[in-house]
């Protein structure tokens, strides 16, 4: 049950604070690339999401939109949290998620 993290900055760990869906998209590029080296289906694997936003009226329909895109079928348990920061300043976004292979 490896916890795999997503967020928003790209692979050289450029951010762009004032590039909300951005950021959004490259949290779930990045946690898409995790599921794969954990040798994991992808996100049908997983069984909980927690996603920390700072301004969540910012990002939360963009990440409502992302899970429905790659998981139509699938209801993990999911936990949506407002923050005032996260660990970088410029960081808009992060996103944990628990996934376990299926048989």
């Amino acid at each position: 049950m490896p916890l795999l993290p997503g967020r928003g900055w790209d692979q050289t760990g450029a951010l762009d604070a004032d590039n909300i869906p951005g950021q959004v998209d490259l949290a779930f590029q990045n946690v898409d690339r995790v599921l794969q080296a954990a040798d994991l289906r992808g996100w049908e694997d997983v069984y909980s999401i927690r996603s920390y936003h700072v301004n969540i009226d910012s990002s939360y329909d963009l990440t409502v939109k992302k899970l429905k895109e790659r998981i139509p079928g699938h209801r993990p348990i999911w936990t949506a949290i407002a923050v005032p920061q996260l660990a970088f300043s410029a960081m808009r976004i992060e996103i944990e998620v628990e996934a376990i292979k299926q048989a």
